[in-house]
């Protein structure tokens, strides 16, 4: 989906994912998301929070290169819970 405003995304990741898995790659690479369970009273482990809003134009779009980098495949597989 796009979103039409606001101060984070909350991206659903593949099935079988771990939100977990992402955030510890992502946090390798210097980028910091919330994984699913920090965020949700269910416990679920397929989302990840990007929050987007102290930061922009240069700064922004590194972050999401490197998160981009960290959702690659070809860095490993992901553990799947």
């Amino acid at each position: 989906s796009e979103p039409r405003g606001g101060f984070s995304l909350v991206v659903t990741l593949p099935a079988g994912w771990s939100s977990r898995a992402v955030a510890a790659r992502a946090g390798e690479l210097g980028v910091w998301v919330l994984p699913g369970p920090v965020m949700s009273v269910t416990g679920r482990d397929d989302v990840v929070r990007v929050a987007y809003a102290a930061v922009g134009g240069e700064r922004l779009e590194a972050g999401m290169a490197r998160l981009l980098t960290a959702l690659t495949p070809g860095r490993g597989v992901l553990p799947l819970v």
